[in-house]
């Protein structure tokens, strides 16, 4: 569970205080390090906190650049079939001296060889990033399909703030914390606050399943596209399962098994949070099968 931060603040001049307020409210999702990078010319500053779980080397360290050195990349999450990713890029005859055994660098160099759409209906995992393109001077925003990871972002004026929780938003001197009486209603009815809105007026999350493409000509001009639907997979979808109950069962045990099996993997020891229910149980269950 890392955590991810920074701004862009093309016409002001940063003290260099301001990342590091935002990467310690970070510290208990990435506790292992921390680090930052910035472009003074654009007025781009990225951070990161990690939890190292996929080499703990420096090597695995963020925010990672790619390979061409056109992609810089702050990212939180795992993508379970890195590997088999990095497998697919070497069949495609894509000549890479990988430097790390990190998913980290496997998304940077797929987006690098497949492009940021095709190679995230690749991804198969749980992630949100900030992926900054050095040529087409544009930052992107992407969070994964069910919303499994967070991200927030803050846009005003000639600011744009982003970061894995609000708090660390809170923490930019240009930050207006003026909280939405209409979200808050919602949030007191219904104990959850819809869609990309926030607790703060301007203050919106990334939706699940979307691309945030950001630049800067005289102001931000934010586009967002959708790379994933739940309701697009259902209705074209031409797997739907044809069975008897048995084998029901056993396809989804065989599913199940599969999917946990691709997220056993990591450098340092794993384990479950084991309530008692009948989800993790089955889940502990299937990983010691």
């Amino acid at each position: 569970m890392c955590g991810i931060c920074g701004y862009w603040c093309p016409q002001i001049e940063d003290s260099g205080n301001t990342i590091n307020k935002m990467l310690s409210t970070l510290q208990k999702r990435g506790p292992d390090s921390s680090d930052k990078w910035e472009d003074k010319e654009q007025g781009i500053t990225i951070g990161h906190a990690r939890l190292a779980v996929l080499d703990i080397s420096d090597h695995g360290r963020q925010p990672m650049r790619s390979s061409n050195g056109r992609y810089l990349i702050s990212y939180n999450g795992e993508i379970y079939n890195h590997n088999e990713l990095r497998k697919a890029l070497k069949k495609e005859k894509c000549q890479i001296n990988w430097k790390s055994s990190s998913d980290t660098e496997t998304i940077l160099e797929a987006i690098s060889y497949w492009g940021l759409d095709s190679a995230l209906n690749k991804f198969i995992g749980m992630f949100s990033f900030c992926l900054w393109d050095k040529y087409e001077k544009k930052i992107f925003l992407v969070r994964d399909r069910l919303g499994e990871k967070p991200l927030f972002y803050y846009k005003k004026n000639n600011t744009l703030i982003f970061g894995s929780e609000l708090r660390t938003i809170e923490c930019h001197p240009y930050f207006i914390d003026k909280v939405s009486p209409r979200n808050l209603s919602e949030y007191l009815n219904y104990g959850y606050i819809s869609k990309e809105n926030t607790i703060y007026e301007i203050c919106k999350q990334v939706e699940p399943g979307k691309i945030l493409e950001i630049e800067y000509r005289k102001g931000f001009v934010i586009r967002d596209r959708s790379y994933w639907s739940i309701l697009n997979k259902i209705n074209n979808s031409n797997n739907h399962f044809i069975g008897n109950k048995e084998e029901a069962i056993s396809e989804l045990e065989s599913l199940l098994l599969n999917t946990i099996n691709g997220q056993m993997i990591a450098d340092v020891p794993i384990g479950a949070f084991l309530s008692g229910g009948i989800d993790s149980s089955c889940i502990v269950a299937l990983m010691q099968k």
